[in-house]
């Protein structure tokens, strides 16, 4: 699932001549997408512009690169998620997530409700509508950046 309960995990890192700094924590939220351009910077090298003569869009992440040396926060306009047809999307610390395609979107604040305990999406519609829009937008992104058809959202596994 997409709640924080299923998508929260920490990240280990241990690189004693890039990081002076020891037993530290990182506060940023990061992505799996975010560790391709990590690694290409810290390797010197740039991400293709295309691949098999086609363009390439932009990576999907972000570099890690500031957050290693210090306790900064990646900029970054969201972060995105489309896990076994459940759905999330966070902005700042203001994250949308719907259990399965169908699912109503639950709208949650964690910067002071890290556990997802108080849905505010009653309270807050007009946010929810703007940030289920921005999923949407990334969702079809991810589809033609993929190749492939928009494949319509029903839950079931194939």
């Amino acid at each position: 699932f997409v709640h924080e309960g299923g998508i929260s995990t920490p990240l280990i890192i241990r690189w004693p001549k890039g990081i002076a700094e020891k037993n530290a924590w990182r506060h940023t939220p990061s992505h799996l997408v975010d560790l391709v351009p990590t690694v290409l910077e810290l390797a010197g090298a740039e991400s293709p512009n295309a691949y098999a003569g086609k363009p390439r869009p932009a990576l999907a992440g972000k570099s890690l690169v500031p957050a290693l040396a210090k306790d900064v926060e990646v900029q970054r306009e969201s972060l995105w998620w489309h896990h076994q047809g459940n759905r999330a999307l966070r902005v700042g610390n203001w994250k949308i997530v719907s259990a399965g395609a169908k699912g109503e979107w639950e709208l949650y604040d964690l910067a002071g409700d890290r556990a997802e305990m108080l849905n505010l999406a009653a309270v807050h519609p007009q946010r929810v509508k703007e940030m289920s829009a921005l999923w949407a937008k990334q969702d079809a992104l991810h589809f033609e950046q993929a190749g492939r058809p928009m494949r319509p959202m029903t839950g079931k596994k194939k």
